[in-house]
Protein backbone atom coordinates (compact mmCIF):
# COMPACT_ATOMS: atom_id res chain seq x y z
CA UNK A 1 0.00 0.00 0.00
CA UNK A 2 1.10 3.36 -0.90
CA UNK A 3 2.09 5.85 1.76
CA UNK A 4 -1.09 8.68 0.59
CA UNK A 5 -3.35 5.59 0.37
CA UNK A 6 -2.69 4.94 3.70
CA UNK A 7 -3.05 8.85 4.87
CA UNK A 8 -6.70 8.65 3.06
CA UNK A 9 -7.38 5.72 4.88
CA UNK A 10 -6.22 7.16 8.50
CA UNK A 11 -8.30 10.41 7.85
CA UNK A 12 -11.44 8.45 6.98
CA UNK A 13 -10.91 6.88 10.25
CA UNK A 14 -10.33 9.93 12.41
CA UNK A 15 -12.06 12.71 10.68
CA UNK A 16 -15.15 12.35 13.16
CA UNK A 17 -12.57 12.55 15.91
CA UNK A 18 -10.68 15.55 15.11
CA UNK A 19 -11.42 19.00 14.82
CA UNK A 20 -11.79 21.38 11.14
CA UNK A 21 -8.27 23.11 11.73
CA UNK A 22 -6.48 20.03 13.25
CA UNK A 23 -7.31 18.44 10.35
CA UNK A 24 -6.15 21.16 8.19
CA UNK A 25 -2.88 21.14 10.37
CA UNK A 26 -2.28 17.34 9.67
CA UNK A 27 -3.05 17.86 5.74
CA UNK A 28 -0.01 20.60 5.81
CA UNK A 29 2.42 18.47 7.70
CA UNK A 30 1.67 15.31 5.62
CA UNK A 31 2.82 17.12 2.78
CA UNK A 32 6.51 17.76 4.62
CA UNK A 33 6.16 13.31 4.81
CA UNK A 34 5.60 13.60 0.85
CA UNK A 35 8.56 15.39 0.63
CA UNK A 36 10.92 13.11 1.97
CA UNK A 37 9.16 9.65 1.40
CA UNK A 38 7.25 10.62 -1.56
CA UNK A 39 4.75 8.06 -2.16
CA UNK A 40 6.61 5.49 -1.10
CA UNK A 41 5.48 2.01 0.20
CA UNK A 42 4.35 1.71 3.62
CA UNK A 43 6.99 -1.01 3.84
CA UNK A 44 9.59 1.06 3.25
CA UNK A 45 9.36 2.90 6.15
CA UNK A 46 11.53 2.36 8.74
CA UNK A 47 13.08 3.77 11.86
CA UNK A 48 16.19 4.84 10.47
CA UNK A 49 14.51 6.67 7.76
CA UNK A 50 12.19 8.39 10.32
CA UNK A 51 15.52 9.70 12.14
CA UNK A 52 16.96 10.77 9.07
CA UNK A 53 13.63 12.78 8.47
CA UNK A 54 14.11 14.36 11.85
CA UNK A 55 17.43 15.39 10.93
CA UNK A 56 16.07 16.60 7.28
CA UNK A 57 13.67 19.01 9.22
CA UNK A 58 15.49 20.14 11.99
CA UNK A 59 19.27 20.02 10.89
CA UNK A 60 19.00 20.91 6.71
CA UNK A 61 15.77 22.89 6.58
CA UNK A 62 16.32 24.63 10.22
CA UNK A 63 12.56 23.79 10.71
CA UNK A 64 12.20 24.42 14.99
CA UNK A 65 12.71 21.02 17.16
CA UNK A 66 8.64 21.47 17.91
CA UNK A 67 7.39 22.12 14.25
CA UNK A 68 9.57 18.86 13.46
CA UNK A 69 7.77 16.75 16.76
CA UNK A 70 4.65 17.83 14.99
CA UNK A 71 5.54 16.61 11.37
CA UNK A 72 7.11 13.25 12.64
CA UNK A 73 3.95 13.09 15.12
CA UNK A 74 1.70 12.67 11.83
CA UNK A 75 3.99 10.24 10.08
CA UNK A 76 3.80 8.07 13.43
CA UNK A 77 0.14 8.38 13.60
CA UNK A 78 -0.09 6.97 10.56
CA UNK A 79 2.07 4.04 10.91
CA UNK A 80 0.99 3.35 13.90
CA UNK A 81 -2.57 3.22 12.43
CA UNK A 82 -1.16 1.00 9.80
CA UNK A 83 0.07 -1.60 12.19
CA UNK A 84 -3.33 -1.65 13.87
CA UNK A 85 -5.15 -2.24 10.74
CA UNK A 86 -2.63 -5.00 9.82
CA UNK A 87 -1.71 -3.37 6.89
CA UNK A 88 1.81 -4.19 8.16
CA UNK A 89 3.22 -6.85 10.41
CA UNK A 90 4.57 -4.80 13.07
CA UNK A 91 4.88 -1.50 13.73
CA UNK A 92 8.81 0.21 12.50
CA UNK A 93 8.68 3.48 14.49
CA UNK A 94 8.79 1.83 18.41
CA UNK A 95 11.22 3.79 20.74
CA UNK A 96 11.17 6.71 18.27
CA UNK A 97 11.71 9.92 20.15
CA UNK A 98 10.87 13.81 20.18
CA UNK A 99 13.94 15.60 19.17
CA UNK A 100 15.10 18.26 21.86
CA UNK A 101 16.06 21.80 20.65
CA UNK A 102 19.81 22.48 20.89
CA UNK A 103 19.18 25.89 19.52
CA UNK A 104 18.84 29.36 21.90
CA UNK A 105 15.90 31.48 20.05
CA UNK A 106 15.83 35.06 21.40
CA UNK A 107 11.59 36.15 21.69
CA UNK A 108 11.32 39.88 21.46
CA UNK A 109 8.45 41.45 23.05
CA UNK A 110 6.85 45.12 23.11
CA UNK A 111 7.24 46.59 26.03
CA UNK A 112 4.84 49.48 26.63
CA UNK A 113 7.40 52.19 25.44
CA UNK A 114 8.03 50.28 22.37
CA UNK A 115 4.24 50.03 21.77
CA UNK A 116 3.24 53.50 21.76
CA UNK A 117 5.97 54.18 19.49
CA UNK A 118 4.23 52.11 17.09
CA UNK A 119 0.91 53.03 17.61
CA UNK A 120 1.74 56.68 17.50
CA UNK A 121 2.21 56.38 13.44
CA UNK A 122 -1.76 54.37 13.80
CA UNK A 123 -3.59 57.33 12.70
CA UNK A 124 -7.28 55.43 12.06
CA UNK A 125 -9.37 55.15 15.11
CA UNK A 126 -10.55 51.21 14.53
CA UNK A 127 -6.88 50.02 14.15
CA UNK A 128 -5.55 52.19 17.26
CA UNK A 129 -8.59 50.60 19.51
CA UNK A 130 -7.46 46.82 17.83
CA UNK A 131 -4.05 47.08 18.67
CA UNK A 132 -4.70 48.34 22.04
CA UNK A 133 -7.14 45.44 22.79
CA UNK A 134 -4.43 42.87 21.32
CA UNK A 135 -1.63 44.71 23.45
CA UNK A 136 -3.40 45.29 26.70
CA UNK A 137 -5.39 42.20 27.01
CA UNK A 138 -2.57 39.89 25.50
CA UNK A 139 -4.91 38.58 22.79
CA UNK A 140 -4.37 36.32 19.44
CA UNK A 141 -5.85 37.24 16.81
CA UNK A 142 -8.66 34.97 16.74
CA UNK A 143 -9.79 35.94 19.66
CA UNK A 144 -9.81 39.24 18.84
CA UNK A 145 -12.01 38.64 16.16
CA UNK A 146 -14.12 36.60 17.96
CA UNK A 147 -15.14 39.66 20.59
CA UNK A 148 -18.52 40.70 20.85
CA UNK A 149 -20.30 43.22 22.95
CA UNK A 150 -21.77 40.51 25.45
CA UNK A 151 -18.25 39.35 26.07
CA UNK A 152 -17.08 43.28 27.31
CA UNK A 153 -18.28 44.47 30.98
CA UNK A 154 -17.37 47.99 31.22
CA UNK A 155 -18.80 48.09 34.27
CA UNK A 156 -16.14 46.04 35.86
CA UNK A 157 -13.37 46.32 33.17
CA UNK A 158 -13.72 42.98 32.12
CA UNK A 159 -13.18 40.86 29.22
CA UNK A 160 -14.41 37.25 29.17
CA UNK A 161 -12.54 35.28 25.88
CA UNK A 162 -15.26 32.26 24.93
CA UNK A 163 -14.72 31.64 21.44
CA UNK A 164 -11.60 32.31 18.75
CA UNK A 165 -12.36 32.53 15.01
CA UNK A 166 -10.12 30.46 12.54
CA UNK A 167 -9.77 30.26 9.09
CA UNK A 168 -10.81 26.83 7.73
CA UNK A 169 -10.49 26.00 4.45
CA UNK A 170 -13.14 26.31 2.16
CA UNK A 171 -14.78 27.77 4.35
CA UNK A 172 -13.45 30.99 5.06
CA UNK A 173 -13.55 32.47 8.89
CA UNK A 174 -15.61 30.13 11.48
CA UNK A 175 -16.27 30.78 14.75
CA UNK A 176 -14.97 28.05 17.27
CA UNK A 177 -14.19 27.02 21.28
CA UNK A 178 -10.65 29.07 21.83
CA UNK A 179 -7.47 26.99 21.52
CA UNK A 180 -7.13 25.10 24.93
CA UNK A 181 -9.32 25.00 27.97
CA UNK A 182 -7.06 27.37 29.11
CA UNK A 183 -8.01 30.19 26.67
CA UNK A 184 -11.48 30.12 28.48
CA UNK A 185 -10.57 33.60 30.64
CA UNK A 186 -11.67 37.16 32.49
CA UNK A 187 -8.87 39.51 32.01
CA UNK A 188 -8.96 42.57 33.65
CA UNK A 189 -9.27 45.85 31.26
CA UNK A 190 -7.12 48.99 32.64
CA UNK A 191 -9.38 52.26 32.54
CA UNK A 192 -7.64 53.61 29.67
CA UNK A 193 -8.99 51.00 27.40
CA UNK A 194 -12.09 50.73 28.79
CA UNK A 195 -12.64 54.43 28.37
CA UNK A 196 -11.77 53.61 24.55
CA UNK A 197 -14.24 51.09 24.28
CA UNK A 198 -17.00 53.51 26.07
CA UNK A 199 -16.83 55.58 23.33
CA UNK A 200 -17.23 53.45 20.71
CA UNK A 201 -20.24 51.83 22.44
Amino acid sequence: MKLTELYEKYMYDVSLQKRRTTIDSYNYRFKRVLEFYDDCEITEITYDSAVAFQHELYENKGFSAKYTNHVVSVLNQVVSFAYAKGYISHFPLAGLKGIKSTKVVEKEYYDLKTFQEFISFVDDETDHLMFDILFFLGLRKGELLALRWKNIDLVNGIVTIDSSMKKIKGKGLVLSEPKTKNSYRKIVCNKLLTKELEVVL
